[in-house]
């Protein structure tokens, strides 16, 4: 699954507008475990409201909040609570989860908007 997701990261919100990392390196950091997991969860809370996962089929945004809301504590007790642990992975994950905050209120504005019928 999270090759899977990673995958729809890539294709879908890399370069949308922000480009946080080179796809190649972040893959083999991935592979190696050299990222850190709230930088991990927040790009699957990014991507995962684009997947086609049969996991995740009608189900989209609460993942998303739910990747999100512990990419945050994984921020806030492994990397703000101890001196000098904030890194650029720490400020890429923080920078994506602004983002998904953002569209994640937008969200339900947006498919509220497009349900509406026009008289």
């Amino acid at each position: 699954m999270l090759t899977s997701v990673v995958d729809t990261y890539f294709e879908h919100v890399h370069n949308q507008p922000y480009s946080h990392f080179q796809e190649a390196s972040f893959r083999q950091k991935l592979q190696s475990n050299a990222l850190p997991r709230c930088l991990i969860l927040a790009v699957l809370s990014s991507a995962v409201r684009f997947s086609k996962n049969d996991y995740f089929i009608g189900k989209t945004q609460d993942a998303s909040e739910k990747f999100a809301r512990e990419s945050w504590l994984s921020v806030l007790t492994e990397h703000l609570t101890v001196e000098d642990n904030i890194n650029v992975y720490v400020v890429q994950t923080v920078n994506l989860l602004a983002v998904v905050d953002y569209t994640g209120e937008l969200y339900p504005l947006l498919t509220e908007i497009k349900n509406t019928k026009i008289p």
